[in-house]
């Protein structure tokens, strides 16, 4: 049976003595031995991505942009070339799996007995954590860590952050670019207090990645042991500091911990420099899995001096913890609603856990591809919804008015004066959400901002520089690439938020000289 427990659980592996050591040489740089390229790590609720863009220079002042297949490296169980899952795994034996090796092993676990929970949406610990104290004392739930090995929700965090770290390393490494490069990395549009202890948070796993990058390389597939990993990653922390010089905006070993860059200007920034076609007022609508996140801008591009800007238009940015996490759980209460003594059953938590450990964001997408899911659960009863009818699910709904909620406050309190500039004002949907159908459907809609009524002029989802540039596989995961593009690019700076239109605009530039290295 596939809820049976094995007649005799295996031993619990506690903390034993690690003869397991540090890689340190990153500690013997200090300073990134590549200053002409940067790059950005854009850690994803659901999956996390990775870009480098070489420096701007005065005399090309168009990025090479250099794509990452973490996802080929990471042998992605969706099939994703560039992307990776944000999941962490603990097996019975104590070995820490990470990315897809984490789905797989816990998926394979169950038809063994193991009933235990995968660390997915790690990311959302950071929002839900309520300091950073909160974060590195917390230690992982029994259901998620059977180990004596004392983990805690930080080194989770910064285990993940060391494979993603590795992946992009890799890859740069394959194509002769040094492991040793400046990065950035990006963050929601947190409100103030979050962002002051959880973007440091982030910040020092990050630079502490390295160091465990470079000690697990190669070494990830089989798992890594939890009390090696503890100890790596205690010993690894003690260097935080000497490791500030890779991060983009830290001036060597000084200085306090960049804040990162927030994903809806990121997601502005790659849109505006990979199409000529940006311009005047744009709307950038970021759906990932944990967050919706939005902003505005004004964009000008000058085919005079064959330059583009743009300034992030106030309220500048905004975010709403409503996104594809909720219509997972959302699916999962469906798929559960139809299971045999639903409410009641003694078996529904073996039934929720084997649905999660299967992928619930998977099922979703298959029910939105084929227009209907069909699911055999571990009780081998069958049981199916119809996309139409999910669409009209009562919290479904919802979830769809709440967004356009939240976006019309966001335009609601733009300047008046802007009601000069929005003619032919743009939207561009981006993230892993933007296919879903409400989203589509914020592209129709009328919406008030600067005291006038617009519909927004419709973009191409993918840029055509990108679909000249780049194979069938990148155009069809640009949305979910963009915040990792734009954060490699040169960067939006919140400090230019405009409060008053200046009036003025000018004609698209030609962005023919932009090149970018492809498969």
């Amino acid at each position: 049976l596939h809820d049976a427990l094995p007649i005799s659980a295996p031993p619990i592996p506690g903390p034993r003595r690690s003869e397991a050591k540090l890689d340190e040489t990153a500690l013997t740089l200090q300073k990134p031995t590549d200053s002409n390229h940067v790059l950005c790590l854009d850690f994803g609720t659901a999956k996390s991505k990775a870009f480098a863009a070489s420096v701007e220079q005065d005399e090309n002042p168009d990025p090479l942009l250099l794509e990452l297949g973490l996802g080929r490296q990471d042998g992605d169980i969706d099939g994703s070339a560039y992307t990776v899952s944000s999941s962490v795994w603990i097996s019975d034996e104590g070995l820490v799996f990470v990315g897809s090796q984490a789905l797989r092993h816990s998926m394979n676990s169950y038809s063994t007995g193991t009933h235990r929970r995968r660390l997915d949406s790690l990311k959302q610990q950071l929002t839900l954590a309520g300091g950073v104290q909160n974060l590195s004392s917390r230690r992982l739930e029994p259901e998620i860590n059977p180990t004596k090995v004392d983990l805690t929700y930080e080194d989770a965090l910064s285990v993940f952050l060391a494979y993603l770290t590795d992946l992009a390393l890799t890859e740069l490494s394959v194509h002769g670019y040094s492991r040793y490069i400046k990065r950035r990395f990006t963050i929601p549009s947190w409100q103030p207090a979050q962002r002051a202890w959880a973007s440091a948070a982030l910040a020092k796993c990050v630079a502490r990645g390295q160091l465990l990058a470079d000690t697990f390389r190669g070494r990830w597939k089989d798992g890594i042991p939890a009390d090696e990993l503890k100890s790596m990653i205690s010993a690894a922390s003690a260097h935080d500091l000497e490791l500030r010089y890779l991060l983009d905006g830290c001036d060597g070993a000084g200085g306090s911990f960049p804040s990162g860059l927030l994903e809806p200007l990121a997601a502005g920034s790659g849109r505006i420099w990979a199409d000529n076609a940006a311009r005047n007022l744009v709307l950038v609508v970021d759906v990932g899995a944990g967050t919706t996140d939005f902003s505005l801008f004004w964009v000008v591009q000058n085919t005079v001096n064959d330059t583009r800007k743009a300034f992030p238009v106030a309220p500048g940015s905004d975010a709403i913890r409503m996104a594809g996490d909720i219509l997972d759980d959302i699916l999962l209460n469906e798929l559960l609603s139809q299971t045999h003594g639903s409410a009641s059953s003694s078996m529904r938590p073996h039934i929720e856990t084997a649905l999660r450990l299967r992928g619930l964001r998977r099922l979703k997408e298959q029910m939105f591809v084929n227009g209907k899911l069909e699911v055999t659960l571990v009780t081998d009863q069958i049981v199916s919804i119809e996309l139409e009818d999910f669409l009209r699910n009562e919290r479904v709904e919802a979830v769809g008015k709440e967004l356009e909620k939240a976006i019309a406050r966001f335009l609601g309190v733009v300047h008046t004066s802007f009601s000069g500039a929005t003619d032919n004002a743009l939207v561009v949907l981006t993230g892993g959400g933007a296919r879903l159908p409400m989203i589509k459907a914020l592209r129709s809609r009328p919406w008030d901002i600067a005291g006038r009524r617009i519909v927004f002029k419709q973009t191409p989802e993918v840029p055509e520089l990108i679909t000249r540039t780049f194979d069938a596989d990148f155009q069809r995961e640009y949305p979910q690439l963009a915040v990792a593009i734009g954060g490699a690019l040169p960067v939006l700076d919140e400090k230019d938020t405009l409060r008053e239109w200046q009036g003025g605009s000018t004609r698209s530039a030609s962005l023919e000289r932009y090149p970018v290295t492809g498969r």
